[in-house]
């Protein structure tokens, strides 16, 4: 049942309330309260967002819940690279006009150097403020993808033709198949069927009958 939900969840996604997070819990768009502000990943919110998620896998569980940007960034990183950057790179994250921003500071050796920038890496240093966003689509069951949709390097913007290069960059092994080509593999439970990100909040939507 739940994969014949999650192959069906073109017809059903339009249907999900779009909420937000405040301080009372799960609250509709456009409440107020929303946070929006830049917040500190940390291995506790990491797993503060897995606990969140693996109640979805109850049979009483409500359809969807809500888990701080922040948290939920923080979850992701870990899936992504193994471990948070180190407290020097102050990484932060926020949700905001439907994407999750995430922000640190990057030895721009890590991304393969200035060359990996074009004509921008000329004007860097070796050490620069590195700030993505991107939104999340479910591909397969237990299988997700962070879109990387916007890179800026201090206030520079990065190129769209260049975030595919970037995200193949920071990829272990060969890029997924299936995957989008600005999309870093995310590994989710068989039971979520859907991540949507809105102001101040990141709802993850499990599959039901």
């Amino acid at each position: 049942m739940a994969y014949a939900a999650w192959l069906t969840r073109k017809t059903w996604r339009p249907l999900l309330p779009s909420l937000t997070w405040g301080h009372s819990g799960p609250r509709m768009l456009g409440a107020i309260n929303v946070d929006t502000t830049w917040v500190p990943l940390t291995e506790r919110g990491a797993a503060r967002a897995d606990q969140t998620i693996a109640r979805l896998g109850t049979q009483t569980s409500t359809v969807f819940v809500n888990i701080r940007p922040a948290d939920f960034a923080a979850y992701v990183v870990m899936d992504i690279a193994g471990k948070l950057p180190p407290p020097n790179d102050t990484a932060v994250a926020q949700a905001r006009t439907g994407a999750l921003r995430l922000r640190t500071s990057l030895d721009l050796k890590q991304i393969g150097g200035e060359t990996s920038l074009g004509p921008l890496g000329t004007l860097l240093h070796d050490r620069e403020r590195l700030e993505l966003a991107g939104t999340f689509d479910v591909v397969r069951r237990g299988v997700a993808e962070f879109r990387v949709d916007d890179v800026r390097v201090r206030d520079f913007s990065v190129p769209q033709s260049l975030i595919p290069t970037l995200v193949h960059r920071v990829e272990n092994g060969p890029h997924p198949v299936g995957l989008a080509s600005n999309g870093l593999l995310l590994n989710v439970p068989p039971y979520v069927a859907d991540i949507r990100v809105t102001n101040g909040a990141v709802a993850v939507y499990k599959a039901v009958p």
